[in-house]
């Protein structure tokens, strides 16, 4: 009985120790993915900045082409706008991809929550990171404590097959409405001519439980 209590006391710490790494995993993809939107944005600044340079470029080469002469240099512009104005749709997609992860993992739908506008000047990084951690902080894991209360789960599994190989035996008592004394189920069937009917039926099951626990020892020592 105390196995079989240490066994569920284990599996109960197991199951929390899961639901605390799924919530630990929800959280850290939550932050990566309102990083990723910050990222996303940044590189679309970075590329309309870029278009915007181009579009001036050409505009100033169309503007003077016409007294220089030169028409290479205006085409060659508008193949420089048009090559970088194909890096800007990849990146939009990339946005909404990453906007819709979080709200799914925020349990919205994408369709009816838009998640902030995330920038990278909103995250703050730590002033300081140690160079090294103490190994005791991956003890902490969740998933590691987990590891730890299903193997204490299945050692006192072990236990509780080990105990069901042995005889069980339970006795209760009822009252009778002829009792006798002790000393008449004591004595030699000869003189009672026959054992009690109660006394048979105990004898019975007696016999019957050393005979399984035999058959059980014999079967788990078999190789």
């Amino acid at each position: 009985m105390r196995r079989t209590i240490e066994e569920q006391q284990a599996q109960t710490e197991a199951q929390q120790d899961q639901v605390d790494q799924t919530y630990l995993t929800l959280t850290g993809n939550v932050a990566l993915q309102a990083l990723a939107i910050a990222a996303t944005h940044e590189q679309i600044k970075t590329v309309g900045a870029l278009i915007a340079d181009d579009s001036e470029n050409l505009r100033l080469v169309t503007t003077h082409s016409s007294w220089i002469g030169h028409r290479s240099g205006s085409a060659q512009c508008a193949s420089q706008l048009a090559n970088d104005q194909t890096l800007l749709p990849p990146l939009e997609h990339q946005l909404r991809v990453a906007q819709h992860a979080l709200s799914v993992l925020m349990g919205r739908y994408p369709a009816n929550w838009t998640p902030p506008d995330f920038e990278l000047e909103d995250f703050m990084l730590p002033e300081s990171i140690p160079l090294t951690l103490p190994a005791e902080l991956a003890h902490r894991r969740p998933d590691i404590r987990a590891a730890e209360a299903q193997l204490h789960a299945a050692t006192a599994a072990v236990g509780v097959a080990a105990a069901n190989l042995y005889l069980r035996l339970r006795l209760a008592l009822a009252p009778a409405s002829n009792p006798r004394r002790l000393g008449n189920y004591l004595a030699p069937a000869a003189q009672q001519g026959a054992l009690p009917e109660t006394s048979q039926r105990h004898s019975l099951i007696m016999a019957h439980c050393a005979r399984d626990g035999v058959r059980r020892q014999r079967r788990h020592a078999q190789p």
